[in-house]
């Protein structure tokens, strides 16, 4: 399906969260950007949980959320939602959840007992630890987790197998698109695991976000160029019999501006580093030339020119974003893009640095905005748990500017989770506040 034609989430209400709280949201679907904003414990960060949960087909973790409903309409007046006994949390093993879409529903039962080899196999990111016994590690980022908490993040269902869910609910969710940007976005497991035979299946370490965001950047790169030189070989081969055949010739003063534009968005691409740098055409010597001959070779290759350049504004535009905004908060280096590897970061005196040698607040500044500029599909509902994590006041004030920014390129809705006021700043207008009155 094509990015357009995805689905907008416009509304999501839970009622009865961990027994005390109810909560209705309404998405700010002109500004594309919805604020919930609210002290610790009320439930924000729960509410992206279930969001991606319900829009990735995650149907058990609400079997380990205590609350009575949760529902989440869309902007062609559809609804999404999920009941449940309320019994989550409360030392019972199973949980009945009922999904619901419009008239139609499907009820299934989860338990709250873990399976470690079905949960390792489906979640690859804990393993058993030697500190002590009972306790386990998570491998994003280390943390250390007891056996009950094992069980309420990765409870299997009764019989052990997955959900099969009807054709209405499948064909629903590829209507709907989620990306999770959770707090922890520093590392993600490695996808390779030890072989089937192991009962527990362990990752290897973990991945650099900030290499992984290096070499994706490095491969949209080398598949932009590839476009690029294809319809530029295609042009060049066949522009001899074009400019026998070619009847437009543009104007002196037109040809002369769409030369400059040329010249100009050529040397943007030069400064950025994603085209080569080549030695400008001498556009003044155009007024010399008179004749109706050389006017016309000029004016297809002009517009050849522009029609080669084209293959490259996705790409450009993006990347054009992520340096600017990206190296405003970076004092004394600077992100450049590198056509061998995608991108390199350099200090005041263009010595290079390694990519580790950021500073934690710069690196989820850079893994934050390469996930938003070049990760996302048009029209998804992105979910970013705690943006001001290890930001300075300064570049927490940035982040929603930059963020706008990038909505006018990209086209999809945001809904964050925030204590900070800095991230709110002036526009209140998009915050909805959750109360932690009962």
């Amino acid at each position: 399906m094509a990015e357009s034609e995805l689905l907008r989430l416009t509304r999501i209400e839970v009622s009865g969260l961990f027994g005390m709280y109810d909560h209705k949201i309404e998405l700010n679907l002109e500004d594309r950007v919805t604020l919930l904003h609210g002290p610790n414990g009320v439930g924000k960060t729960t509410m992206l949980q279930m969001v991606s949960a319900l829009l990735d087909g995650n149907f058990s973790y609400f079997a380990r959320v205590p609350m009575h409903s949760f529902t989440m309409n869309f902007n062609d007046d559809s609804t999404l939602g999920v009941l449940s006994n309320g019994s989550a949390g409360q030392g019972e093993d199973t949980h009945e959840i009922t999904l619901i879409r419009d008239g139609d529903s499907m009820s299934t039962g989860f338990s709250s007992r873990l399976n470690f080899e079905r949960a390792t196999d489906k979640y690859n990111n804990f393993w058993p630890s030697d500190l002590n016994e009972g306790n386990w590690v998570n491998e994003l980022g280390g943390e250390i987790l007891t056996e009950s908490e094992l069980i309420r993040r990765y409870g299997g269902k009764d019989d052990e197998e997955d959900i099969s869910s009807p054709d209405w609910l499948e064909n629903f969710l590829d209507r709907v698109g989620v990306y999770f940007i959770r707090v922890q976005r520093l590392i993600q497991p490695s996808p390779e695991r030890r072989p089937h035979h192991h009962r527990f299946w362990r990752s290897l370490p973990p991945i650099s976000r900030v290499i992984e965001c290096r070499d994706d950047f490095n491969h949209n790169l080398a598949s932009t160029m590839a476009c690029y030189g294809r319809h530029a070989q295609a042009l060049d081969q066949s522009f001899p019999q074009r400019l026998l055949s070619a009847g437009k010739t543009l104007p002196q003063a037109d040809l002369q501006e769409k030369m400059e534009a040329v010249a100009s968005k050529t040397n943007d691409l030069q400064k950025m580093g994603i085209l080569d740098q080549t030695s400008p055409f001498d556009i003044p010597q155009l007024d010399s030339h008179g004749d109706n001959t050389h006017a016309k070779v000029m004016t297809l290759y002009v517009e050849d020119t522009e029609e080669k350049l084209k293959a490259l504004d996705h790409f450009a535009d993006r990347a054009r974003i992520f340096l600017e905004n990206v190296n405003q908060k970076f004092r004394h280096k600077k992100i450049q893009i590198d056509r061998e590897v995608g991108f390199v970061v350099e200090d005041d005196r263009g010595q290079p640095l390694q990519l580790s040698s950021l500073s934690s607040g710069e690196q989820h500044e850079l893994v934050l905005h390469y996930g938003l500029l070049f990760s996302v599909p048009s029209n998804t509902v992105v979910l970013i748990d705690e943006p001001e994590l290890s930001l300075h006041v300064t570049w927490q004030k940035k982040f929603l500017p930059d963020l706008l920014e990038i909505l006018k390129l990209r086209q999809f809705d945001a809904l964050i989770a925030t204590h900070s006021p800095y991230i709110v700043g002036e526009r209140d207008d998009l915050m909805v506040p959750l109360s932690d009155s009962v």
